[in-house]
């Protein structure tokens, strides 16, 4: 890796879009984007090729997977108008973890007990070629990613739109530009949120206890960050609204000499919105905002049940 590239790593991990770790023996480091960066759709060469690639001491890559790729529709890139026009190389995606050194896990997929290394694809460090994976896994005595053919995209959405359950997770579609994305089963879709374990009141509790969705984001496939981010555009909307109101209303209140006057304002101006403003309203009476900022927020809690995380290890 060239001396500027590097410093560019550098840059974006002091700005938290990239982490670089320490191998805990080897003498390496593994750099992968963080949930800032999905989040935030903060893409660019540096961020995207971040996903497990390794540098030695020396700053060279020592292995790099392919760059972060999206699913059809999901980037301007991979609309179906702005696509190559031509027909794709179109692979099986297998339901796993990445590994460039260490091995990964099952996500959702079932793979009935089978245990083995799968090849998906091979790229040349130096000139950074993509190499025919299938012919290389023959040479190599290896399972590979199963090919599909089909005639063009629509097809190819199609055969999974008919796809019933979650033995197969979906497409990787590859084009001679190096351009990849993903075509995912509608089954695996519901199936992994499922088993994620994610609902709108993970997002509600962290936003009330004023944290980062990160830890969130960790466990949420690509396909449900723009819900996340959507549950905290409403929930924060929400929630500022309610402060709002219940403002003007403690302001109002507030020009009145005798806390009864006070209170017999607050249950008049609040009767008929929404349950529990006045508690918020009195709360600010009270001068203690941290107390009506809880109470604001208990009144907008999503009534769904957590869903359990299931352990896949």
């Amino acid at each position: 890796m060239k001396p500027e590239d590097y410093q560019e790593i550098i840059k974006r991990k002091d700005a938290g879009l990239i982490t670089m770790r320490k191998h805990p023996i080897l003498d390496l480091e593994i750099c992968n984007y963080t949930p800032k960066t999905q989040y935030n759709k903060l893409w660019d060469v540096y961020t995207l090729m971040s996903r497990g690639l390794i540098l030695d001491s020396e700053h060279n890559i020592l292995s790099k997977p392919f760059s972060k790729f999206f699913n059809l529709n999901e980037t301007a890139e991979t609309t179906m108008s702005n696509l190559p026009a031509e027909i794709p190389s179109i692979s099986e995606k297998l339901d796993g973890v990445l590994g460039i050194l260490y091995p990964g896990s099952k996500i959702v997929v079932d793979y009935k007990g089978r245990s083995e290394l799968v090849l998906l694809a091979v790229l040349n460090n130096e000139n950074k070629h993509e190499l025919a994976h299938v012919k290389e896994a023959e040479e190599l005595g290896l399972s590979c990613a199963k090919e599909f053919h089909f005639d063009d995209l629509t097809q190819a959405e199609k055969y999974l739109a008919e796809m019933q359950g979650i033995n197969h997770e979906g497409f990787v579609c590859r084009y001679l530009n190096g351009l990849r994305l993903k075509l995912k089963s509608e089954d695996y879709r519901k199936l992994h949120k499922i088993l994620t374990g994610f609902s709108a009141k993970d997002v509600w509790d962290a936003l009330r206890q004023g944290k980062t969705l990160d830890d969130l984001l960790n466990i949420v496939p690509d396909e449900f960050y723009q819900w996340v981010k959507r549950t905290e555009v409403e929930l924060l909307q929400s929630k500022n609204k309610i402060i709002k109101d219940a403002t003007a209303i403690y302001q109002e209140a507030g020009k009145l000499s005798s806390r009864k006057e006070q209170a017999l304002y607050i249950l008049k101006a609040t009767d008929g919105k929404y349950k529990g403003l006045n508690g918020v309203v009195f709360s600010m009476l009270d001068c203690n905002m941290e107390k009506a900022d809880e109470a604001a927020w208990k009144l907008i809690e999503p009534k769904a049940d957590k869903v359990n995380m299931r352990d896949d290890a």
